[in-house]
């Protein structure tokens, strides 16, 4: 198994905001499309007949101004889950890493680095530790494929 180049993996996923833009020689940005807080209790047990994911609750971005395309969410510390606008079409074998954005990191909050299969959810727990806002589509994760 190998890394595949960005414009390769690129193949590999559909619903861009911007294609061009997220796409580098080695990586694909993704993008925010959803946010949803956790709340409710999940339940693990070892066999999973018992397992329950904790609940979410969709947060609404508001727009700064009437005129604006897009909102923003603001998020508190916590821990939310976002899910990508982008849509994966891995084939079998591909695998895609996914780490934070650097603008993410920068902004003093994370997420936990990926690995992503066939079939898996394009989501991601966010740790947010610091206050931030978020704007609809930022690009908050950057992914790169092996296969």
């Amino acid at each position: 198994m190998k890394f595949v180049g960005g414009k390769d993996a690129a193949d590999f996923l559909d619903n861009f905001v911007y294609r061009k833009k997220q796409v580098n020689k080695y990586a694909v940005d993704l993008t925010a499309g959803r946010i949803y807080r956790v709340t409710g209790v999940g339940e693990l047990d070892f066999g999973g007949s018992e397992f329950k994911s904790a609940g979410r609750k969709l947060i609404s971005p508001v727009k700064k101004k009437k005129e604006d395309s897009y909102g923003w969410w603001e998020l508190e510390p916590g821990v939310y889950m976002a899910v990508f606008n982008e849509v994966s079409r891995f084939a079998r074998g591909h695998r895609a890493v996914v780490q934070p954005h650097e603008h993410l990191i920068a902004s003093g909050n994370s997420h936990p680095v990926l690995v992503l299969h066939e079939g898996d959810k394009m989501e991601v727990p966010l740790n947010i530790a610091a206050r931030v806002r978020i704007k609809q589509n930022a690009r908050i994760s950057r992914m790169y494929l092996i296969g």
